[in-house]
C-alpha cells in the first residue's frame, strides 16, 4: 500500500489513529531515548496545534506536532 500523508487538529484525528500516533511518540521518546519525563504534555490540543503523520494502511509510520 502506498504511504499517505495527513494533517489535522487532534480533535479531527480518528481515535484509533491518534492512539497509534501517541503510542509511537511514547515509544520513541520514552523507551528508545530513555527520556524520563512526560511526553503527553497537553499541547496537542492547544488551539492552532496541528498533527501530521504518515501512514501505510492502519500503521502510523511517523508523526509530527506543529505548535
Amino acid at each position: 500500500m502506498p504511504v499517505s500523508y495527513h494533517c489535522a487538529a487532534a480533535t479531527d484525528v480518528p481515535p484509533e489513529t491518534l492512539y497509534r500516533m501517541l503510542w509511537l511518540r511514547l515509544r520513541v521518546f520514552v523507551v528508545e531515548q530513555r527520556a524520563a519525563y512526560p511526553e503527553l504534555d497537553g499541547r496537542d490540543i492547544e488551539p492552532g496545534a496541528e498533527l501530521m503523520w504518515a501512514s501505510d494502511g492502519d500503521e502510523v509510520l511517523s508523526t509530527l506536532r506543529i505548535l
